[in-house]
C-alpha cells in the first residue's frame, strides 16, 4: 500500500501511564455483526485514500468502533485533544495499541 507523499503523522504520549493489559480487558469480547461489517467497510476507503492521496477520505475511513471508545475513557482530555487536532487540520486522530498513545495524521 502506498504512503501518500504529503502525509505526516505525530505521536503524542501523555505524561501518565495506562496499563495496556487492563485496557485490553475492557475491550468487548464479542461485537455485533452489523458493527463488524461497518468497521470492515471503512477499509476500502482507507486503501483508496492512500492510492489517491485523498486525506479527507483517509480521515473518514479511520474509524474505530471498538477500541477507541474504550481507550478514550482512559485518557483524560482525549476528546479535547481529538477535537482540537481535527479543528486545526488533522485528517484523523486515533488511539492505537498502547492505551495512552495518541496518533494524529
Amino acid at each position: 500500500m502506498p504512503v501518500p507523499e504529503n502525509l505526516f503523522s505525530t505521536t503524542v504520549l501523555p505524561d501518565f501511564t495506562v496499563n495496556t493489559k487492563d485496557a485490553r480487558r475492557m475491550l468487548p469480547k464479542r461485537v455485533p455483526l452489523k458493527s463488524a461489517v461497518e468497521q470492515a467497510g471503512h477499509l476500502p476507503g482507507f486503501y483508496h485514500g492512500t492510492h489517491k492521496n485523498d486525506f479527507d477520505l483517509l480521515g473518514r475511513s479511520m474509524v474505530d468502533l471498538f477500541a477507541e471508545p474504550v481507550r478514550a475513557k482512559l485518557i483524560p482530555g482525549y476528546h479535547i485533544v481529538r477535537q482540537t487536532a481535527m479543528d486545526t487540520g488533522a485528517s484523523a486522530v486515533e488511539s492505537p495499541g498502547r492505551a495512552s498513545l495518541i496518533c494524529l495524521m
